[in-house]
């Protein structure tokens, strides 16, 4: 309740539903994490379009038809609501099915804290937590940094 708008769970791990008549089986429940990069790659694949080679996301259309898949194993979130109160990387996480880690170092599991109320202390993490971190992490720093200077695109 209350989640859109905001970067705890309720608002950014959402359920998706598709009615896709081309498919597989029907009432079929996928837990694959998706993001929004990946939703161009599936329409071109299910369109049988050329993909353009600047798109980064990943096609989930084999879930769409029951076929095999290769899920994702993190996904990366930027959003701000309101671009003039916020740094490049305030409104920036990646997270796996468990755990999710904001820029700024915040790191959560997210199976036993989906209000995100406890910072894990990556210090005293375990060693499945540590190397998810540190995997989380290098990744993380991979990802694009915004650029406030430039113009939007409207």
């Amino acid at each position: 309740k209350g989640g859109k708008g905001g970067l705890l769970d309720n608002g950014t791990h959402v359920p998706l539903v598709i009615s896709y008549p081309g498919g597989g089986k029907t009432g079929v429940t996928a837990g694959e994490l998706v993001e929004f990069s990946d939703f161009v790659p599936t329409f071109a694949e299910a369109a049988g379009a050329a993909l353009p080679s600047e798109i980064d996301g990943i096609s989930f259309y084999k879930i769409l038809v029951n076929s095999r898949y290769r899920a994702r194993k993190s996904i990366f979130i930027h959003y701000y609501p309101d671009t003039r109160k916020v740094s490049q990387r305030a409104g920036c996480f990646i997270r796996t099915g468990r755990y999710k880690l904001y820029s700024d170092g915040r790191f959560y599991d997210m199976a036993s804290d989906k209000w995100e109320k406890e910072v894990l202390e990556v210090s005293l993490l375990k060693k499945d937590a540590k190397k998810t971190y540190t995997k989380l992490n290098k990744e993380l720093q991979k990802k694009p940094v915004w650029d406030f200077t430039r113009p939007h695109r409207e």
